[in-house]
């Protein structure tokens, strides 16, 4: 009588050699595509923290803002406005003939210059907040900024400011904060209201549209 075995019961030294083979090079196989996926991904980071990929970074920042004064908590991009002021304390290190712990050439020096970047401190003028604020209604359409605008804080800080200190001229007190009269009818002439902001529903919901229509989501 013959007995009938599992075939599948044994296996052949050599179909096991076979088995093992192909596995070992699957997973070299994919090791190698990990090992390749990692590397474009840290090259592509690279680059984009290169000083050439800020410098571009700082272009795009000019195009759509008007000037290069990127504020140091810019929320957009926190860390353009962390290398702006890492950019500016080593040029002043340099100039104090210190060596700065970034490292900043001269060639690099010239050319942030040739962008328009600025070394002293950031000093936002009157007519930089007022195109500022021309670009947030052209945007939204009115120019309640919030106080707290995280696109822009500074914008949304000097706006308050502006409001306080027409408040205080026109209650005859004298304002630490300088407004002239040409200064509000520049003010007036874009828009700007001086009462307290009263933000209405519908205004909210086309600020969450723009939110949505820049970033793709509603989780502002």
């Amino acid at each position: 009588m013959v007995n009938n075995q599992d075939s599948s019961a044994a296996i052949r030294p050599k179909d096991m050699d076979n088995s093992t083979a192909r596995g070992v090079t699957v997973t070299r196989k994919r090791n190698a595509e990990d090992s390749s996926f990692k590397s474009r991904k840290k090259g592509t980071a690279a680059r984009t923290g290169s000083f050439e990929g800020r410098c571009k970074q700082l272009i795009d920042f000019i195009d759509e803002i008007g000037h290069c004064n990127v504020p140091r908590k810019f929320s957009a991009d926190p860390s353009l406005g962390i290398w702006c002021g890492t950019m500016r304390y080593s040029y002043i290190k340099i100039q104090q003939g210190q060596t700065p712990r970034s490292n900043l050439t001269q060639d690099q020096i010239e050319r942030l210059e040739e962008i328009g970047f600025k070394w002293g401190k950031v000093m936002v003028t009157f007519e930089q907040h007022c195109r500022d604020l021309e670009a947030f209604k052209s945007e939204f359409g009115h120019c309640n900024v919030p106080y707290k605008y995280l696109a822009d804080p500074s914008l949304g800080r000097w706006c308050s400011n502006m409001r306080y200190a027409y408040n205080q001229i026109q209650q005859d007190q004298t304002s630490k904060i300088n407004l002239t009269q040409d200064q509000i009818k520049r003010l007036e002439e874009i828009g700007f209201k001086w009462g307290k902001v009263m933000v209405t529903f519908e205004q909210h919901c086309r600020d969450l549209e723009a939110f949505k229509s820049e970033f793709g989501h509603c989780n502002v």
